[in-house]
């Protein structure tokens, strides 16, 4: 049964992140996190209860934005509609069906809304813009880009376009590759349209700061063809397999200003449960 939210979301601000420990798949298409804010503050509080005492949020608030990690985890409620077997029968079970369906369009006007808010919050001239239709495309060049150089071994071409804690993953991939080993990553054709499946945004506790991400679903037929030192193809590694992806592009607002879109990480079709809420996160 899908979750039920409270109309207090409709409040005057953005919702806030909670943090989520972090769960690493084994194909590195996993996610990213580091400790959580709160946390952080926590520790650096002292022990004593002065009552002039510095509270948690207070200490959160004197962070400098400039110094925000950028790795915050998937933010909280992000739906994704089920696909094949996980997505329940119009006529075998209708009710559940319906169920998602209602839920689908509670989460896009609550998205719409926090998107509202990230967009109008701001003073005038510091309003960052949404690009609504940019997303989807945005998300094919990233994706091209991060899976050729990651084929190529080419590190510093895939650095700006991902997070962090995906890039140190990426690397410690191309650092067990086997020496002398070259691949050839090439996307076929597109199966589905690309299309954006979730788009909101979150406030940080930080003043003038905020997040966003977006899901985006590719689903293309894609091949890693891999040659040994000796130039032979490893054999099957030119098969062409239909892979289904949703990748979550990640931007952020410090001091007014909005970053680009980076990858923040992929999310698989097993990781999506039959209720729309993504697991291992």
């Amino acid at each position: 049964m899908a979750r039920t939210l409270h109309p207090s979301r409709f409040c005057s601000s953005l919702p806030t992140l909670r943090h989520r420990p972090p769960r690493w798949i084994d194909n590195v298409r996993g996610f990213s996190s580091v400790p959580s804010l709160y946390a952080r503050a926590q520790a650096e509080l002292p022990t004593s209860r002065n009552p002039s005492q510095q509270s948690v949020s207070g200490a959160i608030r004197n962070v400098n934005a400039v110094d925000l990690p950028e790795d915050f985890g998937l933010l909280d409620d992000t739906f994704i509609m089920p696909t094949g077997s996980r997505l329940p029968s119009v006529w075998r079970d209708p009710v559940e069906r319906a169920l998602l369906e209602f839920d689908r369009m509670r989460y896009h006007v609550y998205n719409f809304v926090s998107l509202l808010i990230y967009r109008f919050s701001p003073p005038r001239g510091q309003r960052p813009s949404l690009g609504l239709r940019q997303t989807a495309p945005t998300a094919a060049v990233l994706h091209k880009r991060l899976y050729t150089a990651f084929a190529d071994y080419d590190p510093p071409f895939f650095r700006p376009v991902v997070t962090n804690a995906l890039y140190h993953a990426f690397r410690s991939r191309l650092f067990y590759r086997p020496r002398g080993q070259t691949c050839r990553w090439t996307l076929h054709n597109y199966t589905r349209r690309v299309k954006c499946v979730s788009d909101r945004a979150a406030r940080l506790p930080v003043q003038g700061a905020a997040i966003r991400q977006a899901v985006v679903r590719i689903w293309a037929k894609q091949s890693l063809e891999r040659w040994d030192e000796k130039g032979k193809l490893v054999p099957g590694s030119d098969q062409v397999k239909e892979i289904k992806e949703w990748v979550v592009l990640q931007r952020r607002v410090v001091g007014g200003k909005e970053s680009p879109w980076v990858i923040w990480g992929m999310i698989g079709e097993e990781q999506i449960g039959e209720e729309g809420h993504v697991w291992g996160r």
